[in-house]
Order: C-alpha cells, then sequence, then structure tokens
C-alpha cells in the first residue's frame, strides 16, 4: 500500500482556498475597479460627442438645404419678373406709346366714344398722334375736315385705338397682379414699371382713360401698384398722380 504522508491532508486542504483567494484578489482589487471606470466614462463620452456632432451636421445640412431652397425660390422670383416685363416691353410698340399719350388728351366726351367703338373728331393737332397710335394708318387717313377745324375717326378706327388701350392696360395689370400677390420680385418691377411713368409727357398709363371708366374696378392691381408708388397728398387727391377729384 502506498504511505500517505502527513503533510498531504493539509497540501489538499489549502490549496483550494489558496486559488479561490487569489481571484478574489484579483476581481477585487481597487485598482482594476478604477480601470474599468474610466474605460467607461471614456466611452459614454465619445458617445456624447458623437451625438453633438451629428445633431451639430443635421443642423448644418438643414440650414444649408434651407438656403439652397431660399436662392433658388428668390431666382424664379428674378426671372418671373424678367420675364412678366419682357412680355411687357414686347407689346409696347410705337402703337401703344402714342395711344397711351393720345389719350390723356381727349375730352370727356370723346373719351365715351372711344370706349364705345364710335367714330368721333379729334382736334387737328392731335392727327400726328392718332395716326402713329391707330396700327396700320397711313399717312392720307385722318383728313381735316373742310373748316380744318376737326380730325374724324371712323368706328374702325376707333375701335382699333381703344383695342390699343385696352391691351396696354391688360398688359399693366398683369404685371402689377405679379407684384402685389409677391409671386414676382416686386423691386425688379417696381423699379421698372415706374419707368415707363412720366406725367410731364402725359404718359401716365392712361389715367384719364381709367378715371372715366372705373379704373379701380377694372384694373385694382394696377391701382394698388400707383398708389404705394405715387401716394395721394390728401383725401381730396386721387391715388396716382395727386390730381384733384372732380366734384
Amino acid at each position: 500500500m502506498a504511505r500517505t504522508s502527513k503533510s498531504d491532508p493539509q497540501i489538499l486542504s489549502t490549496a483550494p482556498s489558496s486559488g479561490l483567494t487569489s481571484a478574489q484578489t484579483v476581481g477585487s482589487s481597487p485598482r482594476n475597479h478604477e480601470l474599468i471606470r474610466s474605460i467607461a466614462s471614456v466611452i459614454t463620452s465619445i458617445g456624447v460627442v458623437v451625438t453633438a456632432i451629428g445633431v451639430c451636421v443635421a443642423g448644418y445640412s438643414l440650414r444649408l438645404q434651407r438656403q439652397v431652397w431660399q436662392d433658388y425660390h428668390q431666382r424664379a422670383r428674378s426671372d418671373r419678373a424678367i420675364q412678366l416685363l419682357s412680355d411687357l416691353a414686347k407689346g409696347m410698340g410705337p402703337n401703344t406709346r402714342a395711344a397711351s399719350k393720345l389719350v390723356e388728351k381727349l375730352s370727356t366726351d370723346e373719351l365715351r366714344s372711344l370706349h364705345a367703338g364710335a367714330a368721333f373728331k379729334i382736334k387737328p393737332e392731335l392727327r400726328s398722334l392718332a395716326l402713329a397710335a391707330i396700327p396700320g394708318a397711313a399717312d392720307g387717313d385722318l383728313k381735316p375736315s373742310a373748316d380744318k377745324a376737326t380730325v374724324q375717326l371712323s368706328e374702325a378706327q376707333s375701335f382699333a385705338l381703344r383695342w390699343q388701350i385696352a391691351g396696354y392696360l391688360n398688359s399693366l395689370e398683369v404685371v402689377c397682379e405679379a407684384w402685389q400677390r409677391d409671386v414676382a420680385d416686386q423691386k425688379i418691377i417696381e423699379d421698372e414699371v415706374i419707368g415707363l411713368w412720366d406725367a410731364e409727357n402725359n404718359q401716365t398709363f392712361c389715367r384719364n382713360y381709367r378715371d372715366q371708366f372705373d379704373g379701380q374696378l377694372h384694373y385694382p392691381a394696377l391701382t394698388s401698384f400707383l398708389a404705394k408708388m405715387h401716394p395721394p397728398a390728401d383725401s381730396k387727391t386721387d391715388t396716382i398722380g395727386g390730381r384733384p377729384q372732380p366734384p
């Protein structure tokens, strides 16, 4: 039989105890706990930084997209204003400019005949302006009367002249409607359209005609535009050129 040393039981009994003590020592070391806490804190800090960076990037991206959209929107408004003004300019030939001047010099009775498309007579000094205003009119047209006191406009000529005036005012109304609704660049429209106003040379957007035939009703946007660009001096003047209202 094998002989057992008296010290063997002691070795067997102390070996497990020694191993448990070592594990407990390693796991419960204050330095290890501190290291774990430090690593966890670093990871948390990194997460916070990454989240903050993500928020900043998202915010910058949103602002950039908004700026791009605003730039595109403003460019579209500018393009729209330029297109409207281009269309207005294309329709403003010599006939239109002459017609707008002529209508400011007509009397109330002459304006009523013009509005009705009826034949009417004008002063001889307005003949050249009428020839320039009526499309297709030749130099031999609009002959003075025998006493040279008047010049006769036929119904066809009256209607052609009225069409010139109506087309001009309608084109202005379209531009001013875009201005009023702010669907086109207002500053561009204001700078360009108001440049056409020239009271000294009877270029007042056919004010005489508009005043006679409810211009505020038929051309509300144009009226609003002129009210802003030419505000009345007082309640006794109109909204366009400061001219006294009729009693």
